[in-house]
This record gives structure tokens, C-alpha cells and sequence, in this order.
């Protein structure tokens, strides 16, 4: 492994080249770098900091991210002290940062790692999803580009802990939690038109998820309505599979993937 530059005053990251390529990052670009893995996450995010206390950019990555609708997941510390007055405050700003998103955030015990990943990145660093590391510490962290080794600690590492240590009392249940439950959150999902639920997408014309196909079968039931958007998982009043905003969206979608790069060759 070689280094591709050398570090210097006002750099902002050391980028090693090889087999796995990484960077290592200095105070200046840990906060940058955080906000740009929410931005650019494409289906999920995992934000792993003991504490929690958001910064003014940071909330508008959190707003970009929101309407891409992708998948935050947040896992704070849980504090033996956390019932407490002084740690009752925290957890009462953090919930009332939450009511604007209703993101999941799951509470672990003894958790002392800073991750911050999407799809293909991964910032392994000491600096706290807080505001006083941002402006008053000297921080350090190492980016990883290396999908295979990112779907490794989001899978085998992060997600092992919400089985292994989360305090469930504290846990807040938002908009993917039955998808961490049900261990779908790295899949590729759509919402049962009947009860709502998440399910694996399997094809184009299957919208109920099993247990309601199962549940029609047996007693020899046709389904006539869709209540929710299988798109969106939202009560559906138009007794369609999906909106039509939502449809209109996901056809534009599926053109833009259709798109070919246009192959000029230059004689």
C-alpha cells in the first residue's frame, strides 16, 4: 500500500492506494465528510456516535436525506447514569430533535464507536455526532471506499449490536424499523397495499406480502382493495397499488436506469 500524496498543513485527508483503498482524515474534513455520507447515500445510513447534538449544516443534510427517503438509522450510547436528570434532558432534546424526522434510534450499551457509513463510504473516526467535537477538538478518521468491507461492518458489526445490546425501553421506533427487525434493511422492499408492511421485493405484480397472501388463500379471499401505496407504505385512498405521484416517480426512475451512455468513437 503507497501513500498518493503526502499530508501537509491545511490538507484535509492522506489517500492510500491499493487493494483497499482509503483516506485518512483530518478535523477540517470529519465534518464535511460526515454530512457528505448522509447526502449521498442512495438507500441507507448508519450514524454511530455515543452522543448526539446536531449542528446547523448537519440538519440540512438530515432534510436532503429525508427527501430522498433514505433509510437513517442512529445508535447512541446508553449511559448506566441515563436516568438521571442531567442525561434525562439529553434524551428529552434528542427526542424532540427526532419529532421533525421520526428517524430509528437505537439505544446500546457501552458504545464507544464513531461510524458513519452509506452504501460506498465509510468514516471510521474518534469525532462524536457532536458540535463541541466539530469546533473545539482535534479529531482524525479513516475513510473506506471498499464496498465489500462497508456492507461488512454495516451488516456483521452495527447491526449484531441492536440484537446484542440495545435497551428497547429507550429504542424509537421510526420509519425502518420493522425493515432492522425483520433484517431487510440492505434489501430491495415494497409496502403490502393491504396491511402496510415492508416486504422483500420479489417481482412487478406480487403486492401483498405473505402472510396477507396467505391469509387470502386460505380463506379462499380475492382481494378487492389496496390501502396503502406500495410505493410509499401511506394509507391509499384511490384503492390503487400506489399513488400516482408516487408512480409517475418511480417510472422516471426506471427510465433514468434504462439511460445508456452514448458511445462516441473518434476516427
Amino acid at each position: 500500500m503507497e501513500f498518493s500524496q503526502n499530508l501537509e498543513e491545511g490538507d484535509e485527508a492522506l489517500v492510500f492506494s491499493g487493494k483497499d483503498e482509503c483516506e485518512i482524515i483530518k478535523t477540517q474534513g470529519i465534518s464535511n465528510k460526515i454530512s457528505e455520507i448522509i447526502e449521498n447515500a442512495e438507500e441507507y445510513c448508519f450514524l454511530v456516535s455515543p452522543y448526539l447534538k446536531i449542528w446547523k449544516h448537519l440538519d440540512t443534510s438530515f432534510k436532503m436525506a429525508v427527501d430522498k427517503k433514505i433509510r437513517i438509522i442512529f445508535f447512541l450510547r446508553e449511559n448506566p447514569s441515563i436516568y438521571k436528570n442531567k442525561n434525562k434532558e439529553k434524551i428529552k432534546n434528542i427526542l424532540n430533535f427526532n419529532k421533525d424526522y421520526n428517524f430509528d434510534i437505537i439505544f446500546i450499551k457501552n458504545l464507544h464507536a464513531k461510524i458513519y457509513l452509506n452504501e460506498k463510504e465509510a468514516l471510521i473516526t474518534s469525532m462524536n455526532l457532536y458540535d463541541v467535537s466539530v469546533y473545539n477538538n482535534l479529531e482524525i478518521g479513516i475513510l473506506i471506499h471498499n464496498k465489500d468491507i462497508i456492507k461488512n461492518i454495516a451488516s456483521n458489526i452495527i447491526l449484531d449490536w441492536i440484537y446484542t445490546g440495545r435497551n428497547d425501553k429507550l429504542t424509537q421506533k421510526g420509519n425502518y424499523y420493522q425493515l432492522l427487525e425483520d433484517k431487510l434493511i440492505f434489501e430491495k422492499t415494497r409496502h403490502c397495499v393491504h396491511c402496510g408492511k415492508y416486504f422483500k421485493y420479489i417481482e412487478e405484480k406480487i403486492y401483498y406480502c405473505e402472510p396477507c397472501q396467505e391469509k387470502f388463500q386460505s380463506q379462499k379471499l380475492t382481494p378487492k382493495n389496496c390501502n396503502y401505496c406500495t410505493i410509499c407504505g401511506e394509507v391509499n385512498n384511490n384503492k390503487k397499488q400506489s399513488h400516482y405521484t408516487c408512480y409517475k416517480e418511480e417510472e422516471k426512475k426506471k427510465k433514468e436506469n434504462k439511460k445508456e451512455p452514448l458511445n462516441i468513437i473518434f476516427k
